[in-house]
């Protein structure tokens, strides 16, 4: 008896621990990833003066990319360190502004400036 509700318990915590999120919305419409193959890749490092986290999701069916999601974050407690990198960040992605289905944001806060950039390549639409 106490195996089988082991089992049982064991099995709920699989299915309801591991389910996906199959779905990346991007510019209000959302988009089915259940037939992509996500990966995502991180990467921690220091820099003078600071810390940076870097972190990419990648969706793709065979050779062909699909959608990319990079959110990269540098840390510090030097405002002038995050002054350089929210005005590069920013002058970045003035160049995709009109570009629909390529989002870009830049989030500042009083220790961090925070980059994110996603695009569904499978839709992407030049706006003149």
């Amino acid at each position: 008896m106490k195996k089988g509700l082991v089992i049982v318990l064991i099995s709920l915590l699989f299915l309801a621990g591991c389910e996906e999120n199959n779905v990346v919305e991007i510019d209000g419409e959302k988009v089915n990833t259940k037939e992509m193959v996500h990966e995502h890749c991180s990467r921690q490092g220091t820099l003078e003066g600071g810390e940076v986290s870097l972190n990419y999701d990648i969706y793709y069916t065979g050779e062909i990319l699909n959608i990319v999601r990079s959110i990269e974050k540098v840390s510090s407690t030097d405002s002038s360190i995050l002054d350089d990198y929210e005005k590069a960040y920013k002058d970045i992605h003035a160049h995709y502004k009109n570009i629909k289905n390529y989002e870009t944001e830049v989030i500042r806060t009083d220790d961090s400036v925070t980059s994110t950039i996603l695009i569904n390549y499978d839709k992407l639409i030049f706006k003149l």
